[in-house]
């Protein structure tokens, strides 16, 4: 299992190629995310340009992917109030701008060892 918070895009841009592309796309993996709907696959909020993405992964070898077929959840209610694509409940205290708990969404799947 491959997972973490990734911290780039897969697109290249200026900065050019990113140098997670590699393992996001190894086919000994799995990015689980993808199971979900693509308007539901993304685990980050850049507010200064309004843009969610995926930034944060869970990787399963091959095998343990086909092993445990279920969808992956992400968990959102940490965003601020202004990340409006999540429009479920926050924990409590999140603000507009802040507080908040992260721009980011952890990403839990449940395994089939």
């Amino acid at each position: 299992m491959v997972l973490g918070d990734f911290n780039d895009y897969l697109e290249t841009d200026k900065e050019g190629t990113p140098a997670i592309r590699p393992i996001v796309n190894w086919d000994q993996v799995e990015n689980v995310v993808k199971r979900l709907p693509k308007a539901d696959r993304w685990t980050h909020y850049f507010g200064d340009r309004d843009k969610y993405s995926q930034l944060d992964y869970l990787l399963p070898s091959k095998s343990l992917a086909n092993a445990s077929p279920g969808l992956p959840e992400i968990i959102r209610n940490g965003l601020p109030l202004r990340a409006q694509a999540y429009s479920g409940p926050r924990f409590k205290g999140v603000g507009q701008n802040n507080p908040k708990a992260s721009d980011h969404c952890p990403v839990i799947a449940t395994l089939t060892i």
